[in-house]
């Protein structure tokens, strides 16, 4: 946001049941192409709280960025961050799976994350649909485990597979088997 932000009140009568929305320019910081940090302006839209999702009396602080070093800059697209995300389990949280953010440690839970809590002991997937026909050259995982107390726990195992021209899953060959680590980027081990 702007050091100095000029706001200006929208009315918007076909949106949010008439509620009047608040617009001010800001900038976002993102990677481009060439991993060189890029900004954009934009126009940000403020929705008063008092009427988001409808949760009742309480305060709430908003905190907005003015400071270079406050902000997370965008990270530059991928085929997993612009392809569509499916799941055996389809859940809100979902699109932490291509969002491109790495936790810190094994201790971070600051940024979003995707598990299949409560279920446990079953087969589980994760599906990317690419745009177009690609050539993948590598993949990273990040498993998360809060044992003993919690419920979150690392995998027995784990497998990619592609889909082939037949339209059938086939196993991405890997003599050497696949890393699990908890709090750590797990790969492919190297062949």
């Amino acid at each position: 946001m702007n050091r100095d932000p000029k706001f200006e009140v929208v009315s918007k009568p076909d949106m949010l049941f008439g509620i009047n929305q608040i617009k001010t320019n800001a900038q976002t910081l993102s990677y481009d192409k060439n991993g060189r940090l890029t900004t954009s302006d934009v126009k940000q839209t403020l929705i008063p709280y008092y009427a988001w999702a409808h949760r009742g009396n309480g305060n709430m602080s908003v905190w907005l960025a003015e400071e270079l070093r406050a902000s997370r800059p965008a990270m530059p697209p991928t085929i997993a961050s612009g392809s569509k995300i499916s799941a055996s389990h389809m859940d809100q949280s979902i699109s932490a799976i291509n969002d491109r953010l790495i936790p810190k440690d094994e201790e971070d839970t600051s940024i979003p994350h995707y598990n299949w809590w409560p279920k446990k002991g079953g087969t589980e997937w994760i599906t990317y649909e690419f745009e177009k026909e690609s050539t993948i050259s590598h993949s990273t995982v990040y498993w998360y485990d809060d044992e003993p107390w919690g419920g979150y726990r690392i995998p027995k195992q784990w497998r990619i597979y592609y889909k082939d021209n037949a339209g059938n899953w086939q196993p991405v060959p890997n003599d050497n088997g696949y890393e699990i680590k908890k709090g750590v980027l797990n790969l492919p081990c190297e062949q």
